[in-house]
């Protein structure tokens, strides 16, 4: 190779590791971020009392199904076990229906209802379009993180009842099911567009996982602008509302179905 042609190539080989440079671990351009993140916590715990156990939940039926075998992922483990797992059809009264399966560790079908029944009822209050993909409902004990997506959401109960604590298990809910019912569809090039156009991400968490947390975290913000703002600080509405319009704009524009909101 001529000296030209070994100029060259040392010129690409700089471009290439100065464009790796500009992107994080999920691809994200990083010259995009702008302003700091809008909130340093979760979305999940801006307000807890955005939604309540006394909110109307969509939740109608629980049938017991039995035991079945099922592969089931367990945080405690990090992985997938096998478990002979309590099984109920769960039915909402929009039409929309799952399975709740519980970790035989309860110890009887009369607790794993009570779980199982507990938990469909808080999903029933988070919005049609965040339940359409929802197949199975994951229920452990242990104090470990919720988790959204391949269809399931994951509960761990002992995690569940601090975020019942701190009023914002159906907060949780709608973060864990954004992951299963937006992720897959939404990180899309309009998306992507008003994720740029935006001066900020709205939480540390969203920025630091742009194309796997920025949704579920900026959908929540969405719900308190547009059907909870009563619910709301208006600095923090303010706040949302200035920064993360443009993701509000995406949201609104979907038609999303929202009941029983």
């Amino acid at each position: 190779m001529n000296k030209l042609g070994v100029k060259i190539v040392l010129l690409l080989l700089s471009f290439s590791m100065l464009t790796a440079c500009d992107q994080d671990d999920d691809g994200y351009d990083t010259s995009l971020k702008k302003d700091p993140p809008l909130f340093e916590v979760g979305t999940m715990y801006l307000e807890p009392g955005m939604l309540t156990d006394k909110d109307p939940s969509a939740f109608k039926t629980i049938l017991y199904k039995g035991q079945f075998d099922r592969r089931m992922f367990d945080r405690r483990v990090d992985r997938d076990v096998k478990l002979h797992a309590y099984v109920f059809d769960i039915t909402f009264d929009d039409g929309l229906k799952c399975e709740a399966q519980v970790n035989p560790e309860f110890g009887s079908r009369e607790k794993a209802l009570a779980e199982a029944e507990k938990y469909s009822s808080a999903i029933g209050r988070i919005p049609h379009c965040l339940r359409e993909k929802v197949r199975t409902i994951t229920i452990h004990k242990g104090n470990n993180y919720f988790g959204g997506g391949n269809g399931d959401i994951l509960v761990h109960t002992g995690m569940a009842d601090e975020y019942i604590k701190e009023g914002v298990l159906e907060e949780a809910m709608i973060h864990e099911a954004g992951h299963v019912s937006l992720d897959p569809y939404h990180y899309n090039k309009a998306y992507r567009i008003a994720q740029r156009d935006d001066v900020a991400f709205v939480s540390k968490y969203a920025e630091d996982y742009p194309d796997r947390e920025d949704i579920a975290e900026s959908f929540v913000t969405f719900l308190m602008v547009e059907f909870k703002a009563d619910r709301i600080d208006d600095k923090v509405l303010e706040k949302i509302k200035a920064g993360n319009k443009h993701r509000i704009a995406y949201f609104k524009n979907q038609n999303f179905n929202m009941y029983p909101f």
